[in-house]
């Protein structure tokens, strides 16, 4: 008899991680042309596994100004950062363009870095109508946007690009109206993407039930890849209120939007909602409260790719004319840091398997995060399952908790 340990570590499919695995690979939904013909499409992306349960975040900081170089006297909205978190889009009325809104793009070189000077994404985007609030499939191959360009359904309409390079801001194809699954002869945009597991949604806000009043939606993709017909998301609409702009965490199971439903600070809050599987209906939506939402408006958020940031816009008092955008942040849950390991080890000791293993420590906005875990980390874990739950507590005192799993198998092996 031959005793054999090994220990092979292997990446947790966490939601950063996530994004860097999709974005080897291609989703395109079925484009619908501006005539309203759906055509099926051959690529497909690799599915974003959907988690077992929903981590608990910490609360979002104090938003934060972008900036000069970003912000102007015009007013920017609808901002919505890349997968890569390095590229920062947004539309302006006012800055020298195509049409009434165009869309721009503000690039880093790294997370830690200050943004550049904002471009205008160029005449194959933007058009001589409005063409506004961006937002992107998980992959990055795709860009999804509002515009009230001829040849559409309604007001405005849905639109969405594809992009062979996901870091080539200026790689876009000409957009193609998303169908009339999603797009109505009233007004259509705000537009949020989910992954769903492989079944991709768009979440957006309509104005088709008549009225003033906005109210969100969702689509998923059909058999030929094509967007399905929108449904009401009624646990999250308010007949007497305007909801838009839902931006949804890639897990699926968190939701932000901005209303100007009965009980916020301001014209226009920011709101959100929960749920513990995609499977079932949202929870009802809880204002983000003081740090986020003050007397004036916030709206259009958009969350990162990981869930640690959200921008918006503000008309908030110290910025730098009209609506000027916002950064906040949150700890993310231990099980959810990069880079984090799920430990398989295979060993011939019945009484288990001795590991070290050190957690990693990293926050967005800065600072220090105390993290500490049950069991302790460096203890002989048993043959079996052992769930290993861990909390983070930030510099300010803020705390997000997760869990990961470590097995340890039970092997022998014979030498002949």
């Amino acid at each position: 008899m031959r005793n054999r340990t090994t220990v092979q570590r292997v990446a947790l499919p966490t939601l950063a991680g996530l994004a860097l695995v999709a974005a080897l690979s291609v989703f395109a939904p079925g484009a619908a042309a501006r005539t309203g013909h759906v055509s099926p499409v051959a690529r497909a992306a690799v599915p974003v596994p959907l988690p077992a349960a929903a981590p608990t975040f910490g609360s979002w900081s104090l938003p934060v100004n972008a900036g000069p170089i970003v912000n102007s006297a015009d007013g920017e909205l609808g901002p919505a950062l890349s997968p890569d978190g390095l590229s920062l889009y947004f539309y302006n009325a006012s800055r020298p363009g195509f049409g009434g809104n165009d869309i721009w793009v503000s690039q880093r070189t790294t997370l830690g870095a200050a943004w550049g000077a904002p471009v205008n994404l160029g005449a194959t985007v933007n058009s001589a109508s409005s063409d506004f609030v961006p937002a992107f499939s998980s992959d990055g191959h795709w860009m999804f946007f509002a515009s009230d360009r001829p040849g559409g359904f309604g007001l405005a309409d849905i639109y969405q690009s594809y992009r062979a390079d996901i870091h080539n801001d200026f790689g876009w194809l000409t957009p193609m109206n998303v169908g009339a699954g999603v797009n109505s002869a009233a007004d259509d945009n705000g537009v949020g993407y989910f992954d769903n597991g492989g079944k991709p949604q768009l979440f957006f806000g309509s104005g088709r039930l008549g009225g003033a009043a906005r109210d969100l939606f969702v689509s998923t993709t059909l058999a030929n890849k094509s967007w399905g017909p929108a449904t009401l998301i009624s646990e999250l609409s308010d007949p007497a209120a305007t909801e838009n702009r839902p931006t949804i965490r890639s897990d699926g199971l968190e939701i932000i939007f901005y209303s100007d439903r009965a009980g916020g600070a301001g014209a226009n809050d920011l709101w959100t909602a929960t749920r513990k599987s995609v499977s079932v209906p949202w929870s009802a939506p809880v204002n983000l409260g003081p740090n986020v939402n003050g007397s004036d408006t916030e709206l259009h958020a958009s969350m990162s790719a990981d869930g640690s940031t959200l921008v918006f816009s503000s008309t908030r008092p110290g910025g730098f004319g009209g609506f000027d955008v916002y950064v906040s942040t949150r700890i993310l849950p231990p099980d959810l840091r990069l880079p984090k390991l799920a430990i398989q080890a295979t060993t011939s000791n019945p009484l288990g398997r001795h590991l070290k293993l050190t957690p990693v420590a990293s926050e967005s906005s800065g600072g220090q995060i105390a993290e500490t875990c049950t069991p302790n980390l460096s203890l002989m874990f048993k043959v079996g399952k052992t769930v290993v739950q861990c909390t983070a507590t930030g510099a300010t005192g803020d705390s997000a908790s997760g869990s990961f799993d470590v097995v340890v198998t039970l092997k022998h092996s014979r030498k002949h």
